[in-house]
C-alpha cells in the first residue's frame, strides 16, 4: 500500500528520529558493558597473566606505611623517618606474596559486585593480623635495611647526639661503628610501637581516599546512569516502532526512512569507534589520568592496565553491535529498492487509466436482428463440428 502519509505524521517521524539518534548510539554500549566490562570473567586472565605479584606487595606496603605516617600528629614525624619511600621499600619484602595478591584481587572483585548491585556495603574489611605479626617480628631487620639506605652521618651530626638516644634525637643519616647498632635498636623499638598501633583489620577502600566521602552520592548517580543504559535498547526499539507506525501508510517510504536512519547513524558510529580503537590506550590514559592522582602509587597503574585491556575488548563488541545495526539498515534499504513497481507496469496502468479530467468513452451496443442471430448460431455450429 503506497498511500500518502499525512504531513503531521512525517513531522512526528522526524522528531522521533532526532531522539532515536543519541538513544541508538548509547545503546551500542549497553550489552557490551553488561557482558564484558562488568563481568568478573573478563578480569581473571589479566590478574593471572599481566600483573606481577610484587606489584601487589608494593601496593600493600605503601598503603600500610601511609597509614602509619598518618597516625603522627602534624609536623611530629621523627627526622630519621623523613624518607617514607625508603621505609616502604624496606617493608615490601616482608609482605606475604600470596596474601597480598589474594587481598588485591578480592578488592577488585568486591568492587565489581558492588557496582553490579550484588552487595550494598562499599567498604571491604581486610584482616591484617598475619602481616602485623610478621612486621613486629622483623622490626630490627626493617630498621637495619632502612638505615643502610640513608647517607652517612657527618661528624657534626654525631657530635649533637646524647648518650641516651631517643627516636626524636636520630638524624636522617647512617652512623658508623657501634653507633649503627644503637640506631637500629632505637628505630626498631619505635617501629614495634607503630606496628602495635595498627588494628587487626583495615578497610582497603582507603586506597581511594578522595572518593570515600562521596560514596553515597556516587552510588545514587551511578545507579541512575547504569539503569538508564540498561533500558536504552528498549527505548531505541520503541522509537523505531513509533517511526514505522507513523509511516506505515507508505510501505516504501517507511522502509527507506528506517533503513537510511539506522545505516547512517550506525555507519558513522562505526567509523568513530574504529578511530577510537586505534588510539584507545592513549585515550584512556588522557581521560582517566586525572582521576588516578589520589590513589596509592601502584594501584593506579594496575587500574589503568585493567581499564585499557578490558576497555579494548568492550569497545570491539560495541563496534560489532554498531555493525549489526548497519547491516540491518542496509537490508531494509535493499528491500525498499526491490519493492519499487516496475516501469512497464506503471506505463500500462497509465495507458488504461484515463488522465485527470478525461471521460471514459462508453461502448456502443447495437441490438441484433433475428436474421443476424440465426446466422451467428449457424456459424457457431459449423465451427463446433
Amino acid at each position: 500500500m503506497n498511500s500518502k502519509n499525512p504531513l503531521i505524521h512525517k513531522i512526528l517521524a522526524l522528531v522521533f528520529s532526532i531522539f532515536f539518534i543519541p538513544a541508538l548510539i548509547t545503546s551500542f554500549f549497553s550489552i557490551p558493558l553488561e557482558l564484558i566490562f562488568f563481568d568478573k570473567l573478563s578480569y581473571e586472565p589479566i590478574f593471572e597473566e599481566s600483573i606481577e605479584p610484587r606489584q601487589y606487595q608494593g601496593i600493600t606496603s605503601r598503603l600500610l606505611i601511609s597509614r602509619l605516617y598518618q597516625s603522627y600528629p602534624s609536623g611530629q614525624i621523627p627526622p630519621v623517618l623523613s624518607d617514607q619511600e625508603s621505609i616502604e621499600d624496606a617493608v615490601i619484602d616482608l609482605v606475604p606474596e600470596e596474601w597480598s595478591s589474594e587481598s588485591m584481587e578480592n578488592f577488585f572483585y568486591y568492587t565489581l559486585d558492588f557496582l553490579n548491585f550484588r552487595i550494598t556495603e562499599s567498604i571491604l574489611r581486610l584482616d591484617i593480623q598475619p602481616l602485623k605479626s610478621g612486621l613486629i617480628e622483623n622490626r630490627f631487620a626493617i630498621a637495619r635495611e632502612y638505615l643502610s639506605g640513608l647517607p652517612n652521618c657527618t661528624a657534626d651530626q654525631i657530635s649533637l647526639l646524647e648518650s641516651d638516644l631517643e627516636i626524636t634525637d636520630l638524624p636522617e643519616c647512617k652512623p658508623g661503628g657501634n653507633m649503627f647498632g644503637e640506631f637500629v635498636n632505637v628505630l626498631g623499638f619505635h617501629l614495634e610501637d607503630l606496628f602495635n598501633r595498627l588494628p587487626s583489620e583495615v578497610s582497603i577502600t582507603s586506597m581511594v581516599l578522595p572518593y570515600q566521602e562521596a560514596g553515597s552520592e556516587f552510588l545514587y548517580y551511578y545507579s541512575i546512569a547504569r539503569w538508564s543504559i540498561r533500558l536504552l535498547p528498549l527505548l531505541t526499539v520503541a522509537f523505531l516502532i513509533v517511526i514505522s507506525l507513523l509511516l506505515r501508510r507508505n510501505r516504501l517510504l517507511m522502509l527507506k526512512w528506517v533503513g537510511w536512519l539506522s545505516a547512517s547513524v550506525s555507519g558513522m558510529s562505526l567509523i568513530a569507534l574504529i578511530v577510537l580503537l586505534i588510539g584507545f590506550n592513549q585515550f584512556v590514559t588522557l581521560v582517566v589520568n586525572r582521576f588516578l592522582e589520589g590513589l596509592v602509587p601502584g594501584f593506579d597503574a594496575i587500574l589503568l592496565s585493567l581499564l585499557q585491556e578490558v576497555g579494548t575488548r568492550t569497545l570491539i563488541w560495541v563496534s560489532i553491535s554498531a555493525f549489526s545495526v548497519f547491516v540491518f539498515g542496509v537490508v531494509l534499504i535493499f528491500i525498499a529498492r526491490l519493492s519499487k513497481p516496475k516501469k512497464g507496469k506503471i506505463k500500462e496502468k497509465e495507458e488504461i487509466l484515463p488522465s485527470e479530467g478525461e471521460e471514459i468513452p462508453e461502448k456502443e451496443f447495437k441490438p441484433e436482428t433475428p436474421e443476424e442471430i440465426e446466422r451467428r448460431e449457424i456459424e457457431e455450429d459449423e465451427n463446433d463440428s
